[in-house]
C-alpha cells in the first residue's frame, strides 16, 4: 500500500519527469508540448496544496501515454521507476490528492 507521503514524493518527483519530458528529443513533439503545458500548472516552491486533481489525472494519462509507446530518452528514462512506482493513476487520482492535500496540511518535515 501506498502511503500518503510516497504519493506526494512521486508527484513531485512527476514535476521533476514533466521537465524531463518536456526537453527529451526522443518524444513526440506533441507530447513535450503537453508535458510543458502541465509543468505550467504545478505550483513553484514548496506550496503544494493549491495543485488541482485534474492535473495530477492529466499528468498521469501522460505518463500512461507514454509508457505504451515506450520512446523516452535517458534523462527521463532516470527518474521513470522513481515517478511510475507510487504516482497516482487515472482511477485513484481524487483519493490520491485529497491524501496529498492532508499531507501537505501537516506540519511533517519533508
Amino acid at each position: 500500500m501506498t502511503t500518503p507521503d510516497e504519493r506526494l514524493r512521486a508527484v513531485r518527483l512527476g514535476k521533476e519527469l514533466l521537465a524531463c519530458i518536456q526537453e527529451d528529443a526522443v518524444v513526440a513533439l506533441q507530447t513535450r508540448e503537453l508535458a510543458a503545458s502541465l509543468l505550467r500548472s504545478y505550483p513553484e516552491g514548496e506550496d503544494w496544496s493549491a495543485l488541482d486533481a485534474e492535473v495530477i489525472f492529466e499528468t498521469a494519462a501522460l505518463f500512461e501515454s507514454v509508457a505504451r509507446t515506450g520512446k523516452i530518452g535517458p534523462e527521463s528514462s532516470f527518474l521513470w521507476p522513481a515517478v511510475m512506482r507510487r504516482y497516482p493513476g487515472p482511477r485513484d487520482v481524487l483519493g490520491s490528492a485529497e491524501q496529498i492535500r492532508r499531507v501537505l496540511r501537516s506540519d511533517r518535515p519533508w
